[in-house]
């Protein structure tokens, strides 16, 4: 295997394109590919698994069985999961009153910085409220395919 790639944060939006039909799921699917290959490192906090739940749990197509197995699936693929601290709450709660959104969408940017990561979203009113800041990338961005530029 060739020298570790760089560390990506992915949030619940992209988390469930893997499993649900929606647009860039092509994007979505590449990144989750890169990581299996070694190429990218994705990391999230331990929330993700929940909100990815939740969401598919809202999703018409979907049982409860369908759910488990997507959350077993999930888990399956050994993306490195940040269970809560005081250091990345405390960013999170900063974060959250600096930009205006909710301390779950922003554990997600705190956890970036921790990990000295790039955050990957697909939720454009979320990225939008983040005024440019340089860790986020929009899934749907030219800047996202540079991640994959690092070899």
């Amino acid at each position: 295997m060739t020298e570790p790639g760089p560390k990506v944060v992915v949030d619940a939006s992209v988390v469930v394109k893997w499993m649900v039909r929606e647009e860039d799921r092509d994007r979505a699917l590449m990144l989750r590919e890169a990581h299996l290959k070694g190429e990218v490192n994705l990391c999230a906090p331990d929330l993700l698994l929940y909100e990815v739940c939740n969401a598919l749990r809202f999703c018409p197509d979907f049982t409860g069985e369908d759910v488990e197995a997507s959350a077993g699936a999930l888990l399956g693929l050994s993306l490195r999961l940040s269970p809560p601290t005081l250091h990345t709450l405390g960013g999170a709660a900063r974060e959250a009153f600096k930009h205006g959104v909710t301390v779950y969408d922003a554990v997600y940017l705190s956890v970036a910085g921790a990990e000295g990561a790039q955050l990957v979203t697909a939720d454009k009113d979320f990225h939008g409220k983040l005024s440019g800041d340089p860790r986020v990338c929009l899934l749907s961005s030219e800047k996202f395919l540079d991640i994959f530029e690092h070899e």
